[in-house]
């Protein structure tokens, strides 16, 4: 198979990693990244693996994506789509930002540590291994974030 026919069965892909991380910024360079990589993919696939080319393509872009946003960064995922109402967005991003400061003052440390590493795009068990606890330990410090989210999140 050449590149062109699993780039035209497989093109979708882009698209719609893009949405499903609601991917607003950069997203034409990402665009291209991810044709780059799946142009490597197409490469480097084994077809006497058990893996159809549509689920490991999928598998590894999606992996691949992930790590570019762990890349990015933290900055830069704050940024807004439009420059247009800049005076509005700026006045809402610093009122949004108190409001999750305030919740955020209601956490104890651990409960911080695992919320900072869940939003950077960490799995649980990764987390576990980077606290040195157990996985059930992280999913109370789960359970316990969520709870008081919601109690914090439903007076606003």
């Amino acid at each position: 198979m050449i590149f062109e026919k699993c780039y035209k069965k497989h093109k979708h892909m882009i698209p719609y990693l893009l949405k499903k991380y609601n991917i607003k910024y950069n997203k034409d360079e990402l665009s291209q990244l991810l044709l780059i990589r799946m142009w490597e993919l197409f490469c480097a696939y084994n077809p006497t693996k058990s893996m159809t080319m549509s689920t490991f393509l999928y598998r590894r872009l999606n992996f691949y994506l992930i790590d570019l946003l762990r890349k990015i960064p933290q900055a830069q995922h704050l940024t807004l789509e439009e420059h247009e109402h800049q005076a509005y967005f700026n006045f809402q991003a610093f009122e949004d930002r108190l409001i999750h400061q305030n919740f955020y003052a209601l956490l104890t440390p651990n409960e911080k540590q695992w919320l900072t590493l869940k939003i950077e795009g960490y799995k649980q068990n990764e987390i576990a291994d980077i606290l040195h606890c157990s996985l059930s330990t992280i999913k109370n410090h789960q359970k316990r974030v969520r709870s008081k989210f919601n109690a914090y999140y439903h007076n606003y």
